[in-house]
């Protein structure tokens, strides 16, 4: 069962950074390109 919790929550953080790279990247690439490169820099 341990694997299993390990895959899922990998397969959801993978997912989530997906959906954020794709529709926040595409928003905040013109927008604000300062804030997505102030989270990277924590």
């Amino acid at each position: 069962m341990s694997r299993n919790t390990l895959i899922i929550a990998g397969l959801a953080v993978v997912v989530i950074i997906v959906l954020f790279a794709g529709f926040g990247g595409v928003d905040d690439e013109g927008s604000s390109p300062e804030e997505p490169a102030a989270e990277t820099s924590e």
